[in-house]
């Protein structure tokens, strides 16, 4: 396993290659590469019947997640006598399990489009938060939808890999990366429900504590902006009631804490068409709303930052 300098040293050069250069080409990321795979894998299986379609997505959730967590622990461990190299090895894994950069570039995209009138533009940005159909949503219902998709995001993208790591080193942020873009991909109630089920149900397992430490982390972010700026309610305490109140109204057990927090910190109404509203609404949902709620979200992940690099090197003894 990696020493404790390398282990350190990689989550710091992580952090600063997403800051700086954003995600990986497709041809060189490990989340690109599981896509690939997924995607083969869907046509072993997908139209071969219900049963058949269980087993092959039970067999794939089984499979590529640990075949990517395998291939990142073996490729860390080969390299042991040769730690410069490690080091450039294990920080390659950590930073494709994350994407801190790339989720405020999202929102800033939809932002932009908006902000030049280009609806139909911003319908197509969207694409890069969330898998909703956005052809017919007006201004407002893209925003919306933005922000919801940020707060659910920074949980799926940046906190919950990093809690993986500490628990189970990089192969586990790994693991966690491949069973969260499995859902991404097949996780869904239409044509993938068989095969994408266990891979869906996963996902929610995995995601139960990370959703959950997110709302502690944007309610912490307010609470420092409410001291620093002195901001006018709703406040932290309110934000966590409508939390609290609201969460269990999304189709998903996890993602409704961070979207119904991320509502409340606002002062808005977070809607999905027939599915869900979360929140008050104190203020309408206008665009400036989604530089905000990436304000909050990044504060949210620059205060986790420090606690998830300590405690990884508080486990350093027992996982790579």
């Amino acid at each position: 396993m990696p020493s404790l300098t390398i282990l350190g040293l990689a989550w710091i050069l992580a952090l600063l290659i997403d800051l700086m250069f954003g995600e990986y080409s497709n041809r060189w990321h490990p989340v690109v590469w599981m896509g690939r795979t997924i995607s083969w894998g869907e046509t072993l299986f997908l139209g071969h019947g219900p049963r058949l379609e269980f087993i092959g997505g039970l067999l794939l959730t089984l499979f590529i997640p640990a075949a990517f967590a395998g291939l990142c622990w073996f490729s860390i461990e080969a390299l042991t006598a040769i730690p410069w190299l490690q080091l450039g090895v294990t920080t390659f894994w950590l930073k494709a399990s994350f994407a801190w950069k790339a989720l405020g570039g999202a929102a800033e995209d939809v932002h932009r489009r908006l902000a030049e009138g280009d609806v139909e533009g911003a319908r197509w940005e969207l694409r890069s938060l969330c898998s909703r159909n956005a052809s017919q949503m007006n201004e407002e219902e893209l925003t919306e939808a933005a922000i919801s998709s940020l707060a659910e995001n920074l949980s799926d993208s940046v906190i919950a890999p990093w809690f993986f790591a500490i628990l189970f080193g990089v192969p586990g942020a790994i693991f966690y990366r491949a069973v969260n873009t499995m859902d991404a991909m097949i996780g869904y109630k239409n044509h993938y429900r068989n095969l994408g089920c266990v891979a869906a149900r996963t996902d929610d397992v995995l995601n139960f504590i990370p959703a959950r430490l997110t709302v502690f982390f944007l309610l912490l972010a307010r609470s420092i902006r409410g001291l620093v700026a002195r901001l006018p309610k709703p406040d932290a305490r309110a934000a966590w009631v409508v939390a609290r109140r609201d969460h269990a109204l999304t189709p998903s057990p996890n993602g409704g804490w961070p979207m119904a927090a991320m509502a409340g910190m606002l002062g808005i109404q977070l809607r999905k068409s027939g599915v869900y509203t979360l929140g008050y609404p104190l203020r309408p949902s206008t665009l400036p709303l989604i530089h905000e709620a990436w304000r909050y979200a990044e504060l949210a992940a620059s205060i986790a930052w420090p606690f998830f690099f300590v405690a990884s090197l508080g486990g350093a003894g027992f996982w790579v």
